[in-house]
């Protein structure tokens, strides 16, 4: 069973755990900074259950940039519906409180360096940072399968 988490955000990432080993990207933008909806359906290609994080939308908070959240998060929602025949929405309190974890974005990436300490969390071969949403990928995929 091929089973995916997909942390949303312009520095979200999708893993996939197959057979125990785990493959990570960071989500797929074109350079006009728009969802590439077919690289993100590759990805997609062959999971048996997606595991997708919710949008956190505070009360009152109307903005550009709510709006850009909802609209990737509608699309990597219809795209893994289409593409996948189990998807589960989760909120990211329900997959850290699983983990006992912050919202410190450092403690997803080093508990998903120990789970897995050779993968790579580098967004670009350039980067410098290690990506969190990489990390919240692999960590909501591997709540994913805890949920089985």
């Amino acid at each position: 069973m091929i089973i995916a988490g997909v942390d949303i955000g312009k520095r979200g990432g999708i893993a996939r755990i197959v057979d125990g080993q785990v493959f990570v990207d960071p989500l797929p933008f074109d350079s006009d900074n728009a969802l590439d909806v077919n690289v993100y359906a590759d990805l997609l290609r062959s999971v048996d259950l997606i595991y997708i994080e919710e949008p956190f939308i505070p009360g009152g908070m109307a903005n550009k940039g709510t709006k850009v959240a909802i609209t990737d998060y509608g699309q990597l929602l219809g795209i893994a519906k289409l593409t996948c025949p189990k998807v589960v929405t989760v909120t990211a309190r329900q997959w850290k409180h699983y983990f006992k974890l912050s919202k410190d974005k450092q403690e997803s990436i080093d508990m998903a360096k120990k789970m897995y300490p050779n993968v790579n969390l580098l967004r670009t071969k350039r980067s410098k940072k290690e990506c969190d949403g990489m990390a919240e990928a692999i960590l909501i995929a591997r709540y994913a399968m805890a949920c089985l």
